[in-house]
């Protein structure tokens, strides 16, 4: 099988020369590497859980946005991942909190306000990444908003120590 010219009919009714010269196999490779390179340049875009808790409705957004029933709890977003949320400063419970898509424009952090706890947290680069638990406040779990106590957190870093310590161990072992 030979090579086709792709050729264009011109207005005084001639053909052209030709403009492309490609098989079926070359047009095929090129749409191939257009359909996978394409999402690379097309605005970069992440997930972001997208829910709300406030006067006791909504309850999974607090601790785990995977099991939100009120609507899907997922959203493209071009901007940043966020989270507001507010809790009793006595109590350290969680009063109002909003997952959602937005362009930050604070900075990460909490702020107290009267009685109550403000916090905003940030993020972008990774899908569903505002997903940190919310539980209680992270000011009196003793840790910032940028890294709170969860167990899947408390998990991963018990997990990076004990690979460390085995790491150590053989290290030792080999060289004495």
């Amino acid at each position: 099988m030979g090579r086709r010219h792709c050729r264009w009919i011109s207005k005084g009714g001639r053909f052209a020369e030709p403009i492309i010269e490609m098989t079926a196999a070359d047009l095929l490779v090129s749409l191939a590497f257009c359909l996978f390179t394409l999402p690379l340049f097309v605005g970069a875009r992440q997930m972001c859980y997208n829910c709300g808790f406030q006067g006791g409705i909504g309850p999974a957004c607090i601790d785990d946005p995977r099991y939100w029933k009120n609507g899907d709890p997922h959203v493209k977003c071009e901007f940043d991942c966020v989270i507001n949320s507010i809790f009793n400063s006595d109590t350290g419970e969680p009063t109002f909190v909003y997952r959602s898509c937005q362009k930050a424009d604070r900075d990460d952090g909490c702020e107290q306000i009267g009685n109550t706890l403000t916090c905003f947290f940030s993020c972008n680069g990774k899908d569903y990444c505002n997903d940190r638990d919310l539980s209680r406040s992270p000011e009196l779990d003793g840790a910032s908003i940028l890294t709170p106590l969860s167990p899947r957190g408390l998990l991963l870093n018990a997990g990076s120590l004990c690979a460390v310590f085995i790491f150590k161990l053989a290290m030792e072992r080999m060289y004495g």
